[in-house]
């Protein structure tokens, strides 16, 4: 049980400080809009969660043995639940990936979350669990 608590305080912290950082961003703005539109606010829990479940489950798993691509299968999720479900890909159009089409988004992110997976989760995964 231990080492299930520490897998998930391993995947909650990275991004509970990006969250932070960017209600500290978007707060003197006053652009509340994207925490409303999009439950941002779950995702160190969702993280956490399921940083646990790759320390129980998916490691054992051979073609899921790497840490970034059960990130990427996160991103992969939390993406298209974003854009179908919350229509986040008018905001993202708008604001930050004018250029990109919707197929190049959900690709960009993917990359992002195996990449945050590989790097920040597997440090404190390494720091806190082994």
């Amino acid at each position: 049980m231990r080492s299930g608590f520490q897998a998930f305080i391993a995947g909650f912290i990275g991004p509970a400080l990006v969250f932070i950082l960017l209600t500290l961003v978007l707060v003197p703005e006053g652009n509340f809009h994207f925490v409303r539109l999009y439950p941002f606010y779950l995702l160190p829990l969702l993280w956490g969660f399921w940083d646990v479940l790759y320390y129980y489950f998916a490691r054992h798993i051979i073609f899921l043995k790497k840490l970034g691509i059960w990130g990427a299968l996160l991103g992969l999720m939390t993406s298209l639940v974003g854009i179908y479900r919350y229509d986040t890909w008018k905001l993202l159009q708008q604001h930050v990936l004018a250029e990109l089409d919707l197929a190049n988004t959900i690709l960009l992110e993917v990359v992002i979350y195996f990449l945050l997976w590989e790097i920040v989760v597997r440090y404190f995964n390494r720091s806190l669990i082994d």
